[in-house]
């Protein structure tokens, strides 16, 4: 599968009507093109709305959206949408297709985490998530919607989802001061250049 990391910089005011715009119309329309979304999602500051869309493959992500943005609907309410949207940031991302993503259902918090991972080293970092981090983090009940590379192969990037912040703080002091953790950070750590973790709001779209 790959998919679509899209963060849309809503324009100042205008993030409530971008909402109502997209969980009455893009959303379903999407829905109904058999599109998976995932993650859909505010930054902490309410200023940039994120979501992610998933396809089967690269002609799926084509065909889909050649459907979606040659219907009529899109050409008759292109410029209504794009009103809305101060500036637009497509990413494309790969899934690792060996890792099934966990529900988030009822979670409304989470960390869109971005890994850079160090030249020739993706390979042993994959195996190191699979075989150790995913079933550790998957055992404390921190949602993983999304699972995927970029499409260079240099960066890891996953959502983890929490219950509410409350929860969030739980998980994380657990997890990171576990035993495996602190005997195990340093090798994780090794395999990382930078880390970028992003506060989100999750949205029910529905």
């Amino acid at each position: 599968m790959i998919g679509q990391i899209r963060t849309y910089t809503i324009n100042k005011g205008m993030m409530q009507d971008w909402i109502k715009l997209y969980k009455s119309e893009l959303y379903p329309r999407n829905i109904e093109l058999g599109i998976d979304v995932p993650v859909v999602s505010i930054n902490d500051e309410d200023t940039q709305f994120i979501w992610i869309r998933m396809f089967k493959d690269e002609e799926d992500l084509k065909s889909q959206e050649e459907i979606l943005y040659g219907s009529d609907w899109w050409k008759n309410n292109v410029e209504n949408v794009r009103s809305h949207i101060a500036h637009r940031n497509i990413q494309i991302i790969k899934a690792v297709t060996d890792m099934p993503s966990t529900n988030i259902s009822g979670h409304s918090v989470a960390h869109l985490r971005t890994y850079t991972i160090n030249k020739g080293m993706l390979s042993d970092w994959l195996n190191l998530f699979q075989t150790e981090l995913y079933g550790r983090v998957k055992q404390t009940k921190m949602g993983m919607p999304v699972l995927s590379v970029n499409d260079e192969d240099t960066k890891f990037i996953w959502v983890r989802t929490y219950k509410d912040e409350d929860d969030l703080k739980t998980k994380e002091e657990a997890f990171y001061g576990s035993d495996y953790w602190v005997t195990n950070v340093n090798q994780i750590r090794g395999h990382l250049a930078d880390r970028n973790i992003q506060n989100i709001c999750l949205i029910d779209p529905k």
